[in-house]
């Protein structure tokens, strides 16, 4: 079961890298947070990869969302 979960993730990072040029940050977030359920992810962690502020994310995140980082995951 877990490697079939590995090679998921690994597809849909790659047809995400393809896309993920044209997405916002918050954007950027969700897919880094949606692709790394299994993982234990930080608020650090999903900002660098969205690169922004952590503050900066989870603001604009709530905004967007209507969710907060943490309710979100």
């Amino acid at each position: 079961m877990n490697q079939l979960l590995e090679v998921s993730h690994a597809l849909f990072e790659l047809m995400m890298k393809s896309i993920s040029g044209n997405m916002d940050f918050v954007a950027r977030a969700r897919f880094h947070i949606e692709s790394n359920l299994l993982n234990n992810i930080t608020l650090d962690d999903i900002a660098a990869r969205a690169f922004v502020s952590p503050c900066y994310l989870s603001r604009a995140f709530k905004k967007s969302t209507g969710a907060g980082f943490s309710n979100y995951i």
